[in-house]
């Protein structure tokens, strides 16, 4: 004797297994091994799916494995198509590169999403940042093609600050390099042209090593 545990059982175990990840989700069965019997008696038996690669979204296989403590008894093979939809924040006309957005700048669609790393932003991580790059209408504003202004813009004067225990020097240069409070930079002294590296401290504000 035996206990037949259906296809219908196995592809809704695999089904499970996909992470929504707050996405809309469509998932369809592919392929599976179909059915199987298993002895009776013993340990009730339950089943793991496991996804055999990384992806998140299109064509992934699992293995369902049905054990009985830590024994396994019997295990099937299920490929699912997942399609996934998110609600992303897109351009809302032509972009230009270093261009600041405002609220008027996005609008919300459902999008099919290509890979489960392609994070929503909200409006607040949106508004007052710029454009990595030219941007078409319609394009999804991710950390990919959005950034935070820099603190300090390539060809742009600055303060140099030479900070050591017994004084503070402070001098006018030039920045050749785009960056962010904490980056390292290349930057050009005014006074002898010489081009020297310094840590963004603020904006506008570079610190050069004593």
């Amino acid at each position: 004797r035996g206990r037949t545990i259906t296809e219908a059982e196995i592809v809704q175990t695999a089904t499970a297994a996909v992470l929504a990840e707050g996405d809309e989700l469509v998932v369809s069965t592919l392929r599976s091994s179909g059915a199987l019997v298993i002895p009776d008696g013993g340990s009730a038996v339950t089943m793991i799916a496991q996804p055999l690669d990384q992806s998140r979204t299109g064509d992934i296989p699992f293995r369902v494995r049905l054990m009985r403590g830590e024994v396994e008894v019997a295990r099937a093979l299920v490929s699912l198509r997942v399609v996934r939809h998110r609600q992303m924040m897109v351009a809302a006309r032509v972009l230009r590169r270093g261009e600041r957005l405002g609220a008027g700048d996005f609008r919300t669609e459902r999008m099919a999403v290509n890979r489960a790393g392609t994070s929503a932003l909200s409006q607040d991580e949106i508004i007052g940042h710029e454009a990595r790059m030219d941007l078409a209408e319609g394009i999804p504003l991710t950390a990919a093609v959005i950034m935070l202004p820099p603190n300090v813009r390539a060809g742009h004067g600055i303060m140099l600050l030479v900070n050591t225990e017994k004084f503070q020097l402070t001098a006018k240069g030039q920045a050749l390099n785009d960056g962010h409070v904490g980056e390292i930079i290349n930057v050009r002294r005014e006074t002898d042209g010489r081009t020297v590296r310094g840590k963004i401290v603020a904006d506008g504000q570079v610190l050069l090593d004593p």
